[in-house]
């Protein structure tokens, strides 16, 4: 065959050999493929190997990079998928299949190791980001004539050379230390957690789960699913501990099929949810939800119109019914939210503009806490909760949803303090965490997190693809972060 390489804009980036190898301690590592057995093969330079496999689908081609003793690895099946996968020397993880023409066998990686190149025997040589927490877009780099100026017949790729490294990508990172068990539905399903720690038995602690789709989804410290309520569109959930004497857990969610607020106890003996009652709402569409511990409860509940109610809600009336004590109005749709009982404040995100700090002596003297920026805090704001600390006011932990990062923030000043991502745990077979919505936190001890426990929904279940889920991660890993 007259096989050519790439010609045009990847030409002027320069060419070299197409693979990689990984530093693994004092061996160096290189892969390849046992296309008759279905096998990945790491070659180490001390003339051992470990072979990965067989695995689940045919072996056509392979490409990966290579960085701190671990490689990602493309596998084209030719079939029309380029499978994903991690390793190191002893340990082989599944992430997604990119999707492409069943044809395509050749691909390539930049020295970033960010982006995937590959090569469509039909149209020409495309690209899409490595990340699989990142959206798997598909874009052409340069196409075959008359459409572009790729020559016909061309078979291989050079390696690109230059491209340089996406620093914005890179932040601090720590790693979910476990996950709950997958919602039932594909799409934007799961989206808040409510973390309540069992005073009783902190080993019965639970995490409560809204399912947008279905209901309330209630998970253990094991990530295994407890309990479903089979109740409607939940959107948010908030816990807290009451009683003086005899104490019992209490929840609140925003009930989207029935426009209300569901109420729930959490008997802490059992560690069984139940629906104790609920009331009515006006909203067009109940969104963020968060509460108060004490008696009376305070609920403050939003819409997708920027409109928050603040309710008081009486345990001891038998009818659970609430009343409405103001309404507190902003530009545009609000969701995460969390109140400082203590000081009186309540914090909340209005998705497309920023963190408000509303003083509830005086709401209409509210102020823009931290602004959408696109810099420390990217569209949508989502979850926010409070981290409670030994001394001083507590801050605020808020989603940056648009870029898939977390910012710890003080709320005397709005400086930020910190700002990190979620990656992937290779060792616990855990994936890193992307378009977080909803996220709780708790700084008591619990057992395997002695510091405290910080939970937020995963956008994009991968390592194996699945419904969403939520991510358990060790708030001790952040505060290493923050020294």
């Amino acid at each position: 065959m007259n096989a050519r390489t790439i010609l045009g804009a990847l030409a002027a980036l320069g060419m070299q050999p197409a693979f990689a190898q990984a530093e693994a301690g004092a061996n160096t590592l290189r892969f390849s493929i046992d296309e008759d057995r279905a096998l990945l093969v790491a070659e180490r330079s001390d003339g051992t190997r470990q072979e990965f496999g067989p695995l689940a689908h045919t072996l056509d081609g392979i490409c990966y990079f290579s960085e701190g003793g671990r490689t990602q690895v493309f596998l084209s099946d030719g079939d029309g998928a380029l499978h994903q996968y991690v390793a190191d020397s002893s340990t082989l993880l599944y992430l997604r299949a990119v999707h492409a023409n069943p044809d395509t066998e050749v691909c390539e990686l930049d020295p970033s190791g960010e982006w995937l190149y590959f090569l469509d025997p039909a149209t020409g040589l495309w690209r899409t980001p490595t990340s699989p927490e990142l959206e798997p877009m598909l874009t052409p780099v340069e196409l075959f004539a008359p459409w572009g100026r790729l020559p016909a017949g061309t078979e291989t790729i050079a390696r690109p050379q230059g491209q340089l490294r996406d620093t914005d990508r890179y932040l601090p990172t720590v790693v979910a230390d476990a996950e709950t068990a997958a919602v039932r539905m594909h799409g934007d399903v799961a989206d808040d957690p409510a973390v309540l720690v069992n005073p009783i038995d902190a080993a019965q602690s639970l995490i409560l789960g809204a399912d947008k789709a279905e209901g309330l989804r209630v998970y253990g410290l094991d990530g295994r699913e407890r309990q479903f309520l089979d109740i409607g569109r939940l959107n948010n959930v908030d816990v807290a501990i009451v009683g003086a004497g005899e104490r019992k857990g209490i929840a609140v969610a925003s009930n989207r099929t029935h426009r209300r607020v569901d109420v729930f106890e959490i008997d802490l003996a059992t560690a069984v949810v139940s629906l104790i009652g609920s009331w009515p709402l006006e909203l067009g569409d109940p969104y963020g939800i968060c509460m108060t511990g004490g008696e009376p409860i305070e609920v403050f509940v939003g819409d997708t119109e920027g409109l928050v109610q603040r309710w008081r809600l009486d345990l001891r009336r038998p009818d659970l019914e609430a009343e409405l004590v103001e309404e507190i109005r902003f530009s545009s749709q609000t969701e995460g939210c969390d109140v400082d009982a203590t000081n009186g404040i309540l914090y909340v995100g209005e998705e497309d503009v920023g963190i408000w700090r509303v003083p509830l002596a005086a709401p209409a003297g509210k102020e823009l806490l931290v602004p959408v920026d696109g810099e420390n805090l990217t569209a949508d704001v989502e979850g926010i909760t409070m981290v409670e600390r030994g001394s001083g006011d507590p801050w605020l932990l808020a989603s940056s949803q648009g870029d898939d990062s977390y910012i710890v923030v003080d709320p005397g000043t709005g400086a930020i303090e910190l700002k990190f991502r979620i990656g992937l745990n290779l060792e616990a077979a855990v994936d890193g965490v992307s378009e977080t919505d909803g996220i709780d936190l708790v700084t008591q001890p619990l057992p395997g997190y002695p510091r405290g426990l910080l939970v937020v929904q995963d956008g994009r279940n991968v390592a194996p693809p699945a419904p969403q889920n939520f991510k358990l991660v060790s708030w001790a890993s952040v505060e290493s972060l923050m020294r």
